[in-house]
């Protein structure tokens, strides 16, 4: 599966979430404890695996894309050129 968060995201995803677990495990009962479990979990969750479904719906992406493309410099050779220098040369 394809990551959609930068790795400090997923850090701080899952820090959070580790953190709100403890805290209802110690401190909270009742509909406050199931809620933080819910949001703990989710929360550790994505940021274990990397991946936020909410981001997937909505198109966002934390994590950045890979702008190297392959593009061709005559008959024979390939060469991986970013965006930007494409853009440059287009410019020429």
């Amino acid at each position: 599966m394809e990551t959609n968060m930068s790795g400090l995201e997923q850090a701080v995803r899952f820090l959070l979430g580790v953190l709100i677990l403890v805290y209802a495990a110690l401190s909270l009962s009742g509909f406050y404890l199931v809620l933080a479990v819910i949001v703990g979990a989710i929360l550790l969750a994505t940021g274990g695996i990397g991946y936020c479904p909410a981001y997937g719906v909505f198109g966002a992406r934390a994590k950045a894309r890979d702008t190297t493309v392959e593009y061709r410099t005559g008959q024979t050779s390939k060469s991986k050129k970013t965006v930007e220098e494409r853009r440059r040369m287009r410019r020429r």
